[in-house]
């Protein structure tokens, strides 16, 4: 990670000496922090890394500018640039304006492509038009894996010279007895009976949203045996009040969905991956999944479209497919796949 990542800036510029990085490394719940655990190296005792980090509030964009033209060494390191609503919008431009100032004044821009496009679809193409010209106000885009290269060169139309991969950090896991945890689980979210040790289960884990395909994967597990279970685990991304409603309402339909509708506490989270015989993914359009590189680091069999970062995805217990109809016969067969100790 250190080098790869140290190796990417001095690529761009050799002298640089700090790097901003927007939005801000918060380092409360390092372990499960994507922020934190991307620049962790900037945080160690190396001596060797002498190029410093420092948070870049909203509001202190103009210093980019002004510091530059004093001569500092300098980097902006931009995650996530987009917007869904008019004062997102209002503060997306107020930063590009003086990005653009800072590029003018000789400042080094680098854009991390965590997705093709927002997963929100409001003000998709004025989206799509923004980040189609901040593709080339970068002097680098970053991308977790090599297929996103050939993704997003042809999304942004531009050369696959301007990229560079660093890999999606790993998080930190605790392993427990599958009983043991699903007893726990049992006794914290007040969980029925209907989930024991030879249910063979199957976690959806993280924010409740349209594009993970959520109710498309409960629609399916309604006509399941009895002997599955689907724990769907996460709050409701905001704005997405409706979806999260759709989705209790077709979860209440069986007892081989269980829907946990809230946010998972940190400490908690080790619980429901070790209960999982299966982690499930049904992305509708995905780059890069954090998701995934969590249940890849519980070593846990996934079953996961063929979409994006996923395509790379070499190990056995991976179990990819291209539509419903191939996921729910993944589903079936999934009983016979499981080897439960």
């Amino acid at each position: 990670m250190k080098s790869d990542l140290i190796n990417g800036y001095t690529q761009i510029d050799k002298s640089i000496e700090k790097v901003y990085v927007t939005p801000g490394v918060k380092k409360n719940n390092p372990n499960n922090n994507y922020l934190y655990l991307f620049y962790k190296c900037f945080f160690s005792d190396d001596p060797t890394i002498i190029i410093k980090l420092e948070n870049l509030p909203s509001f202190k964009y103009h210093l980019l500018f002004i510091r530059k033209l004093k001569g500092e060494k300098s980097l902006i390191h931009h995650h996530w640039y987009q917007f869904t609503n008019i004062k997102s919008f209002i503060k997306l431009l107020y930063k590009t304006f003086w990005l653009v100032l800072y590029k003018m004044a000789g400042g080094r821009i680098v854009w991390t492509l965590h997705n093709k496009y927002p997963h929100e679809k409001k003000w998709l193409t004025l989206n799509k038009i923004l980040r189609f010209l901040f593709a080339r106000l970068a002097d680098k885009l970053h991308v977790h894996c090599y297929s996103a290269i050939q993704i997003m060169s042809e999304v942004f139309n531009i050369n696959k010279n301007k990229f560079f991969v660093v890999e999606h950090p790993t998080y930190p896991v605790k392993f427990l007895n599958k009983e043991d945890s699903i007893t726990t689980l049992k006794e914290k979210y007040s969980l029925t009976d209907s989930l024991s040790q030879d249910s063979l289960i199957f976690l959806m884990f993280g924010q409740i949203a349209d594009y993970k395909g959520i109710l498309e994967v409960v629609q399916i597990f309604i006509n399941l045996p009895n002997s599955y279970r689907l724990i769907i685990a996460g709050a409701t991304k905001k704005n997405g009040e409706k979806y999260g409603q759709l989705v209790r309402s077709f979860s209440q339909k069986t007892t081989n969905v269980i829907f946990i509708n809230r946010l998972i506490p940190g400490d908690d989270v080790h619980l429901f991956f070790a209960s999982a015989d299966y982690v499930l993914f049904n992305y509708k359009d995905i780059l890069t999944s954090g998701g995934v590189v969590l249940a890849l680091g519980y070593k846990k069999s996934i079953i996961a479209p063929n979409k994006g970062c996923l395509k790379e995805l070499k190990d056995p217990n991976v179990f990819k497919f291209y539509d419903s109809a191939e996921l729910e016969s993944i589903l079936l067969s999934a009983s016979q796949n499981t080897n439960k100790s």
